[in-house]
């Protein structure tokens, strides 16, 4: 059975702790090791799957903002 590794702590992340998965790169992390990092170990990205995301709200074009029909 393979087990994923957090790359913070370098420990298995086993099936019934708390984790999180990077939203980049998918990579598991305990969900105390991501809090201390407060970013992705493996890859630096700032947010996990499900989780907030540090990254600016881009504002999208008038024209794309009921469900992809332009619109004026």
């Amino acid at each position: 059975m393979q087990r994923d590794r957090c790359p913070y702590c370098h420990t298995d992340v086993l099936s019934q702790e708390t984790k999180v998965a990077c939203d980049a790169c998918m990579g598991w992390h305990h969900r105390a090791c991501w809090d201390e990092h407060q970013a992705c170990a493996a890859c630096g990205a700032a947010s996990y799957a499900g989780g907030p995301s540090d990254a600016p709200r881009v504002e999208r074009p008038h024209c794309f903002r009921r469900g992809g029909v332009y619109s004026s």
